[in-house]
């Protein structure tokens, strides 16, 4: 999510209107949507989604989106949200199969971001009944592709200045049930995604190579730097290094590290930003930030493959933010994109992989893509 602001504040900046635009949506009110809520009709300076009614969704898919602290499923083709569950925090992060959400809380409020907290609590919510099961200290929840749950787990008192904090952790992981495992000792961790059934992890210790972490709590070096690792496929067969100009794709073994086979990616000297891989690790769908004269950059929606073509950027993607979102069978996906005089609203987009797009609905701040259905 910082990097959802960040990247947006930096596309406004190229447009003086942008600040004016935002304070006038700040300035504004209006009551929130009903339980259920055909969001069809303009709704000028509100935070509420509309739907463009211009736009035919496709039959029985549903995006949930996190809209304060409340859940929401939006019936793309019936153009209608609903409340889905309300949380105990103001962050969820979803199971990969949208049935779950993972939320931090503050066991004694501190008034600091979640990543801060000097009492971190970690929560799991049921989609489907609202239940809720507390998992104990905890942060930086990240769902695997087979449900498990790993997440940092403080073994000390954190002390939090600010966006920095204080203290030994350890990372732990919480099977499908939500028994947990403690998965490595004390230390400075820090969490970077999953590789199939291995974890990737920074040693603050040593930031010169990533930890992977076994099933079984073995550990094992990857000779990257933990700030080049863009991410790996859900089924740990790829990692995507990311540099400032360049990224390759490298081939994994099972033992987590790399095989020796690698993809160079061609983005013509942009720099890989936020995005996501498809659920069945075929492709992946990213923001591609590049210089430009004047040194505002420029940030365009692209897929890239292991097998197919080159990197190839979605149309009308311009001003592209991030939160990209799968749908199960890896056939579409949706994104962010800033809109508007000066990229002051946002819009949700849909997006199938033979590249047509379309928009789905827009607001002006507070709203998270979560999932597709």
């Amino acid at each position: 999510m910082i990097l959802i602001a960040g990247l947006v504040a930096i596309l406004g900046a190229c447009d003086p209107a942008a600040d004016g635009q935002r304070r006038a949506d700040a300035s504004s009110s209006s009551p929130a949507p009903s339980a259920s809520t055909k969001l069809t009709e303009p709704t000028p300076s509100t935070n509420v989604p509309t739907a463009d009614p211009a736009q035919e969704p496709d039959e029985g898919t549903h995006l949930l989106f996190l809209r304060g602290r409340v859940i929401r499923s939006f019936d793309l083709d019936e153009g209608v949200q609903e409340p889905v569950a309300t949380l105990p925090g103001g962050d969820a992060v979803p199971s990969v199969d949208g049935t779950m959400a993972a939320v931090v809380t503050a066991a004694a409020p501190t008034g600091n971001d979640e990543d801060f907290l000097e009492y971190p609590e970690l929560q799991t919510v049921d989609l489907a009944s609202g239940a809720r099961a507390t998992l104990g200290p905890g942060f930086s929840p990240l769902w695997s592709a087979s449900g498990s749950l790993a997440y940092i787990e403080p073994v000390e008192r954190r002390s939090c200045d600010g966006e920095a904090c204080s203290g030994r952790v350890r990372v732990v992981v919480a099977d499908a049930e939500g028994n947990p495992q403690r998965m490595t000792t004390p230390g400075r961790w820090g969490l970077l995604g999953w590789a199939g059934d291995r974890l990737l992890a920074a040693d603050q210790s040593d930031l010169r190579r990533t930890a992977s972490v076994g099933p079984d709590g073995s550990v094992a070096t990857l000779a990257i730097p933990p700030s080049e690792i863009w991410g790996a496929s859900p089924d740990g067969g790829w990692l995507i290094r990311a540099g400032r100009r360049s990224s390759t794709i490298l081939a994994l073994d099972e033992s987590g590290a790399p095989t020796g086979r690698a993809i160079d990616v061609d983005l013509d000297g942009a720099a890989l930003g936020p995005g996501t891989w498809a659920p069945d690790s075929s492709t992946v769908a990213a923001v591609a930030i590049k210089g430009a004269p004047g040194g505002i950059p420029v940030s365009t929606m692209l897929t890239l493959s292991t097998t197919g073509p080159p990197p190839g950027a979605v149309p009308e993607s311009r001003r592209a933010v991030g939160n990209v979102i799968w749908s199960p069978d890896s056939s579409r996906f949706a994104y962010v994109q800033a809109t508007g005089p000066g990229g002051g609203r946002l819009t949700a987009r849909l997006c199938e992989l033979d590249g047509a797009c379309r928009s789905v609905f827009h607001w002006t701040q507070g709203v998270t893509l979560l999932a597709l259905l």
